[in-house]
């Protein structure tokens, strides 16, 4: 995981493909690594579920520094069932590190354009170029 401005609390996930970690800040942590498969995205997503469910969070920080492009059905999966059902847990806040490769960004982006069209009310998801400015944003 690279530095964070705050300290892991606790680490909830540490695979290849994806750490996961609460923060002593408060914020959840997720840093996305590589080609995901649909399984990968839903274990890591699982985790995160349980974790607000259990914990009443309404922040969640997602890192796409190391991500590279997601595929259609990865893309489906977030827009139409893992959003709506982490809004719908609490959630308001999601601060997307944005990668430096732009068809990851693309690919981040056709998933943020589908959580438009399939219209969070209480959910907001917002991309960033820095870790300090997610945190700035979220903890705001």
């Amino acid at each position: 995981m690279e530095q964070l401005s705050a300290s892991i609390k606790e680490s909830l996930l540490d695979e290849d493909y994806c750490k996961i970690a609460m923060l002593d800040n408060g914020i959840l942590y997720a840093k996305w690594n590589g080609f995901l498969t649909i399984d990968q995205i839903k274990n890591g997503c699982g985790v995160l579920t349980n974790y607000i469910k259990k914990n009443g969070l309404k922040i969640h920080l997602s890192d796409h520094s190391e991500l590279k492009v997601l595929n259609d059905e990865c893309k489906t999966y977030l827009s139409t069932e893992w959003f709506p059902e982490v809004e719908a847990l609490g959630i308001t806040k999601i601060a997307a590190l944005i990668s430096p490769n732009v068809f990851t960004r693309k690919s981040v982006d056709d998933v943020n354009e589908s959580n438009n069209r399939v219209q969070m009310r209480n959910l907001t998801i917002e991309n960033f170029n820095t870790q300090e400015d997610c945190e700035k944003w979220l903890l705001g």
